[in-house]
């Protein structure tokens, strides 16, 4: 087998081999004293497709493992929407299985929903949980903007949602979505509540305004809700404030427990890493390029490799995802046949030719989002993010095509791994007329005196003809024998006598 081609096996194998989740048991099952066994599953970096991946296949693991609980170590700034939607699909498919977020550093945006989405949040000291109002790409595609009301009031249903599924205090939940939403401490007979301020008003008139005693602002209007530890706790967000994931199960009542961590393997990483939005676009945009050079050149070389190892990995970390199926790699194929049946054997361009471009351009859509059709807000966000990444490869395709077959040639570079010699008439070539062999064998009539060379007629052709050193009379019988240069050497019938 070929080198390169081993290298490139071996590359496809490693990625599609099944993944391997890293667990580890901090302690063993033998032992007389332990409790609990508890799956830990780690929530660490931007939430992606790839995390969403790890987290549902760890969940079946630990539920196949029949632990008494699930608790997530989040460390997290956040991430998209539909990611970690997912994630929370795959909290819920655990019950009646009991779920503990214990937040290490920070659990921010989608990391909050995260959180919220398991029965009980226990908090590291220094951490801070909040600051979810959903943010996409500007206009400039460089700097992220605030979404509009759409987008916020669909996402901060969905706070509210999972945390009044899960007993967290709901209107906490829907200020660290929404900056207009007001939060005021007030003390109703005693007890301790968390109020809007329509809500104080409307108590007040329901009680009396000396039933009711009106505390500090806990979140201001035009400010997002983002708590430290000790204020989690206080506002009755998380049950605890404590230094390490074994007194977070203590408090929440798992002693001695047996912990099952599971950490992202290398392949897991890897997938994250290939699923990028920049990276992905790259990917595609050299994957493209690569097979386009390859076409306009004879044989088989390093661009279609390079090409078809870039579409490999792209298709591969998104399928491995969980986020394309095989159908999308199958339409990309077909509409990639299509175009190189119009390119190499349909002459012209037409139905053929559009329907690949089409069925690549789907096959790729489908490939970098969840649902081809968006439904909710944070799908079209999807949506956008998808077009925009084709819309910036189908540019930079162009342009290195342009580079590649306009300004290539003439580098040094071209000169070092190119062909740079014309093969010209001047210096002797002269190209192969390959129909001349079609005449050999076949009879003719010599038109003109050959000596040695002139012209004959074979069928309703006139050709130049070249005899092998005898002259020939015009009207004589001939047979094509050779073809010598391009040119079409024949003899008599009937030999002709020396004269």
């Amino acid at each position: 087998m070929n080198r390169r081609w081993f290298w490139v096996a071996c590359l496809a194998l490693s990625l599609w081999t099944p993944l391997i989740c890293e667990t580890h048991e901090e302690a063993s099952e033998g032992r007389e004293s332990f409790e609990s066994r508890i799956q830990v599953i780690q929530i660490h970096g931007m939430i992606d497709f790839g995390l969403t991946a790890f987290v549902d296949r760890c969940v079946k693991e630990g539920l196949d493992r029949g632990v008494d609980a699930i608790l997530l170590d989040i460390d997290t700034e956040g991430g998209l929407v539909e990611a970690v939607l997912k994630i929370c699909t795959s909290l819920d498919d655990a019950s009646p299985c009991p779920t503990l977020a214990y937040v290490t550093d920070r659990a921010w945006s989608a990391g909050a929903l995260v959180g919220l989405a398991c029965q009980q949040i226990v908090m590291a000291p220094g951490s801070t949980i909040g600051s979810a109002l959903p943010v996409g790409l500007g206009t400039s595609g460089s700097e992220a903007e605030a979404l509009g009301e759409k987008y916020i009031s669909a996402i901060r249903a969905k706070f509210k949602a999972i945390a009044e599924k899960n007993g967290h205090p709901v209107l906490l939940a829907a200020a660290m979505v929404d900056p207009d939403v007001e939060i005021i401490q007030v003390s109703l007979n005693g007890t301790i509540a968390y109020l809007g301020s329509e809500e104080v008003e409307a108590e007040k008139r329901s009680r009396g305004e000396d039933k009711v005693e009106v505390g500090p602002t806990v979140c201001a209007s035009g400010k997002l809700l983002n708590l430290t530890a000790s204020e989690a706790v206080q506002y009755g967000i998380a049950i605890a404030e404590v230094g390490s994931i074994e007194e977070a199960l203590a408090v929440a009542g798992w002693e001695n427990p047996v912990l099952y961590r599971n950490v992202p393997s290398w392949s897991e990483e890897l997938v994250r890493f290939l699923t990028h939005p920049i990276l992905s676009g790259i990917l595609l945009t050299v994957g493209v390029l690569g097979i386009i050079f390859e076409l306009k050149m004879p044989g088989w070389g390093i661009s279609g490799t390079v090409g078809l190892v870039c579409l490999a990995l792209f298709f591969g970390g998104r399928h491995l995802s969980g986020l394309a199926p095989w159908t999308d790699l199958l339409l990309f194929l077909v509409g990639f046949f299509l175009l190189a049946l119009e390119i190499f054997v349909i002459p012209g361009f037409g139905l053929t030719g559009i329907a690949g471009i089409l069925c690549m351009l789907a096959g790729l859509y489908m490939a970098m989002v969840d649902k081809p059709i968006p439904e909710f807000p944070w799908e079209w966000q999807s949506a956008r993010i998808a077009v925009q990444t084709m819309v910036g490869s189908l540019i930079f395709m162009v342009l290195g095509t342009i580079l590649g077959f306009g300004l290539l040639p003439h580098t040094p570079l071209w000169r070092r791994i190119g062909l740079s010699m014309e093969q010209s008439r001047e210096f002797g070539f002269v190209a192969e007329q390959t129909h001349l062999k079609e005449y050999l064998g076949q009879t003719g009539i010599s038109k003109t005196v050959l000596r040695p060379s002139g012209r004959a007629r074979f069928g309703k052709m006139l050709l130049d003809v070249q005899t092998q050193g005898e002259f020939l009379e015009a009207g004589c019988a001939i047979r094509a024998v050779a073809v010598h240069a391009n040119v079409l050497v024949v003899e008599a019938v009937e030999p002709v006598a020396d004269t």
